[in-house]
């Protein structure tokens, strides 16, 4: 299963779920720089498309 199918069927089964704001690449490539560390593409295709959780 692709990122992209595990957000369509948590989309799916929690309709109602209370998701944050989605995040572009600029702030995500900003967040990965002040960490150090380059973040799996899958993941930030998660915080771009689904939720941005981790930057609440």
């Amino acid at each position: 299963m692709d990122v992209r199918e595990f957000i369509n069927c948590i989309q799916e089964r929690y309709p109602d779920v209370d998701r944050f704001e989605l995040e572009d690449y600029q702030e995500i490539r900003e967040f990965e720089d002040r960490l150090g560390v380059k973040l799996p593409l899958s993941f930030c295709t998660f915080l771009s498309e689904f939720s941005n959780g981790i930057f609440a």
